[in-house]
């Protein structure tokens, strides 16, 4: 499967009504950042950035490739960063839908949604209802716009169930893995590797340490 190809697999139909997740290896964060990215051509996009993963020199490089100007297509890119569970939670419930209508968005993106989650300073049943409560926001964003959302691999004392029940939400499960220096992507159809075109470029940017 050829660059193109893997994008308009990955990357979901046009038409809302669906929740795609990517998860496993850590490129799944960025691997998500530029799918989304690739939808900002003629529209904003909207990116909830849970672990700060949010990298302009990344989007530089997809820009240049895709011969778009950087800085027009980080202008479409409407970023808000959570670094708590509860900042995350009040960008979900209380301010996307705003944000919806304002900007009209071709796609949004939840990069490392879970991340926030993972705090063990917050107690486990609040952190559950929290988390449920963004989940059936972003369900309803969905329903008017397409959502994309990636996690990444939890901490080691992180809290597994919030992937088990993000994947419960979503219509497209994606398992991003590293195979012998590749980025592997495994859908419930058969396995894709990121080679080829120019996404291959994009894919070892994304196996590359994040920029900090």
């Amino acid at each position: 499967m050829d660059g193109s190809g893997v994008l308009d697999t990955l990357r979901g139909p046009d038409e809302a009504g669906w929740i795609a997740v990517l998860c496993g290896d850590d490129a799944s964060n960025s691997l998500a950042l530029l799918l989304a990215a690739s939808r900002a051509a003629g529209r904003s996009i909207l990116v909830l950035d849970g672990g700060n993963r949010f990298d302009p020199y990344l989007l530089s490089d997809l820009a240049r490739t895709s011969g778009m100007g950087p800085d027009l297509l980080l202008s479409r890119i409407l970023v808000s960063r959570a670094f708590t569970c509860h900042q995350l939670h009040r960008l979900a419930v209380s301010l996307l839908p705003r944000a919806i209508r304002e900007h009209r968005p071709a796609l949004i993106a939840g990069i490392a949604i879970d991340a926030p989650f993972h705090d063990g300073q917050v107690p486990h049943r609040e952190a559950r209802r929290l988390w449920r409560e963004v989940l059936d926001a972003l369900s309803a964003a969905s329903r008017s716009v397409p959502v994309l959302l990636s996690a990444g691999p939890p901490p080691e004392r992180g809290r597994p169930w919030l992937l088990h029940e993000l994947l419960r939400r979503a219509h497209f499960r994606f398992r991003v893995e590293r195979r012998e220096g590749e980025v592997v992507v495994i859908p419930h159809s058969p396995m894709i590797r990121l080679s080829g075109g120019n996404f291959a470029t994009w894919a070892c940017r994304c196996a590359r340490p994040n920029r900090r």
